[in-house]
C-alpha cells in the first residue's frame, strides 16, 4: 500500500478537525493509499518564507505528494490570498500539485484564483468524506502527467502516451488527438503540467464529449440515476480507468457504452439507445424510467439531454432538448458538448 504525505497550509490549522484529518490519512473508498497530513501554519511573512524554503531545500523523499492550501491567510500585511501562495509553491517545485480549499462561497472566489490550483474544493466536502477521493487521485496522477515531460519533444511518442494514460478506446483515438491542448505537443515548460492537469480534471473528465458521469450516462439510457445504478454492473467495461480516476467521479466512455447496448441487443444505429438502455432492467418499474423536466403530465416523454435547472447552474435536470437552450457563457472546446440550461416556454 503506497504511503503518501499532504501537506495542509492554513493561518487557522485547527480549521481541519481530528475527525476530518482522520477521515482524509484512512479513506473508506481508497484501498491502494494511506496518506499522513502534515501542518504547516502560516500566519505571517516569516512563516510563508520559511515554507516556501522548506519546500525548495527538501531532499526528493520529503517532498510532500500533495499540498493544500486554505484560499484566505492573514499575514502581517492583512489577508494574504492562498493562490497567490499557490504560484509561489509551484515555481519553487512544479512537480508537487497544489489543490485549494475555502470555507466560503465559490461565487465570491474569482476565476483566475482558483486556476491556480489544479482543483478547489469545499472545505464541508473534505471534512465530511464526499470528495477525499479526489485528493488521491489528484496525488497520484499528477506524477504521471509529470513524468510525460521526459518524452515531450518526442511528439508522436507524447501523443500514443497520453492516449494510453487516458484509457482512450480505439475508436476514440483519432478525434482525441485531435482535441489534444495545442501546447501539449510544443516543448513542455515548468508550468506545463498544472496547465495539462487542469485540461484533463476540469475538461477531458469534467465536461460530455468522450466521457459521460453517472447522471448523464442514465439519460443517453432513458434511466434515472436510481436506474442506473440497477445495470451498471454490466457496464463495467465502459467506465473510465485512465489518470485521475476517482471514486468520487466516476465516468464512462459514452462510445463504449453506445457500442457494447447495441452489440447487446443485435441493435442497429437507427434504435433508440433510451429504448434499448431500459431493456437492461429486469423490472421496468416507473421509478427508475427518466422523466422529462417541466412535464410532470407527460409520462411517455423521454428525455434526451441533461441541463442546469435554471441560470444559477447547480442542479441538473433530465429534459427534452427543445425544452432547453445552450448556455451562452459556456464555449466548449472541439469535441466536446455546450452546457445547456432549462428553458422551456
Amino acid at each position: 500500500m503506497k504511503h503518501l504525505v499532504f501537506w495542509w497550509v492554513d493561518d487557522q490549522p485547527e480549521r481541519l478537525p481530528k475527525s476530518a484529518r482522520q477521515r482524509i490519512e484512512k479513506p473508506k473508498d481508497v484501498k491502494q493509499a494511506r496518506a499522513q497530513i502534515r501542518i504547516r501554519e502560516v500566519k505571517n511573512e516569516k512563516q510563508i518564507k520559511q515554507l516556501e524554503t522548506e519546500l525548495s531545500s527538501a531532499r526528493k523523499s520529503e517532498v510532500p505528494d500533495l499540498i493544500m492550501i486554505d484560499q484566505i491567510l492573514t499575514n502581517t500585511s492583512g489577508m494574504a490570498r492562498g493562490s497567490t501562495l499557490a504560484v509561489s509553491l509551484r515555481a519553487t517545485r512544479p512537480s508537487v500539485p497544489i489543490v485549494g480549499v475555502t470555507a466560503v462561497d465559490f461565487g465570491t472566489v474569482a476565476e483566475l484564483q482558483k486556476d491556480q490550483f489544479l482543483e478547489f474544493f469545499c472545505l464541508d466536502d473534505l471534512q465530511s468524506g464526499k470528495r477525499i477521493a479526489d485528493l488521491y487521485a489528484i496525488a497520484v496522477g499528477f506524477q504521471q502527467i509529470v513524468a510525460l515531460g521526459k518524452v515531450s519533444k518526442d511528439r508522436e511518442r507524447l501523443k500514443k502516451q497520453v492516449i494510453k494514460l487516458l484509457d482512450c478506446p480505439n475508436e476514440d483515438v483519432d478525434l482525441l488527438t485531435r482535441c489534444l491542448p495545442g501546447d501539449l505537443v510544443t516543448t513542455w515548460d515548468a508550468e506545463t503540467p498544472h496547465t495539462f492537469t487542469r485540461w484533463i480534471w476540469h475538461t477531458f473528465t469534467d465536461r460530455p464529449g468522450f466521457l459521460y458521469d453517472d447522471f448523464e450516462a442514465a439519460t443517453v439510457l432513458g434511466l434515472t440515476p436510481a436506474g442506473f445504478a440497477q445495470v451498471e454492473k454490466t457496464l463495467r467495461t465502459c467506465e473510465y480507468k485512465g489518470v485521475f480516476v476517482s471514486s468520487a467521479r466516476r465516468r464512462w466512455w459514452i462510445s463504449k457504452v453506445r457500442a457494447q447496448i447495441r452489440q447487446r441487443f443485435h441493435a442497429d444505429i437507427t434504435e433508440p439507445l433510451w429504448k434499448l438502455g431500459r431493456q437492461l432492467l429486469s423490472s421496468q418499474s416507473a421509478k427508475y424510467l427518466s422523466r422529462c423536466h417541466g412535464r410532470p403530465r407527460e409520462p411517455n416523454c423521454v428525455p434526451d439531454v441533461v441541463a442546469f435547472e435554471d441560470e444559477l447552474c447547480r442542479d441538473r435536470v433530465q429534459a427534452r432538448s427543445e425544452d432547453t437552450q445552450p448556455l451562452q457563457s459556456d464555449n466548449p472546446p472541439i469535441g466536446f458538448e455546450q452546457r445547456r440550461v432549462f428553458s422551456r416556454k
